[in-house]
């Protein structure tokens, strides 16, 4: 944390720690972090520790993500617009092959919709809800008939 060993004071630039994710250890909990070290030439009788400050903890995990995907066949208006979960939005503006941009964790429910129609049609969702397993979901159908 103190590269070059300044008396009385921290440094400007803290040092980062990482370590990969190995041998089990969950992707998310909650546990503590020990930081270990020895002040140089303390000796036995020296001070060999120090309080040690954590200005921020940022964990950013590797595991996998997936995408929501499908297909639209059948459009012809404007202003198709479908909604993964409630909250993520995508326009659709032709047929063919759609991807929603945020990833979803392992085992985390998804639903597709219907948020907007288009002009003179009723686009309706095939295969629209499940849970994320251990692939991008692709078989998501929108289909869309004249009114």
């Amino acid at each position: 944390m103190n590269p070059n060993l300044a008396v009385g004071g921290y440094p400007e630039i803290w040092t980062w720690l990482s370590f990969a994710n190995e041998d089990g250890i969950p992707y998310s909990g909650m546990g503590r972090i020990a930081l270990r070290y020895y002040v140089t030439d303390g000796g036995l009788a020296g001070a060999n520790g120090n309080m040690i400050g954590i200005d921020r903890l940022a964990v950013e995990t590797s595991y996998p993500v997936y995408l929501v995907k499908g297909a639209v066949s059948g459009l012809s208006g404007d202003g198709l617009v479908l909604w993964l979960n409630g909250n993520v939005e995508l326009p659709i503006d032709h047929d063919g092959a759609f991807s929603f941009p945020r990833r979803l964790d392992i085992g985390t429910p998804y639903s597709v919709s219907v948020e907007r129609q288009p002009e003179g049609q009723i686009c309706v969702v095939a295969n629209a809800t499940g849970t994320i397993a251990i692939a991008d979901v692709e078989n998501v159908q929108v289909t869309c008939t004249p009114e």
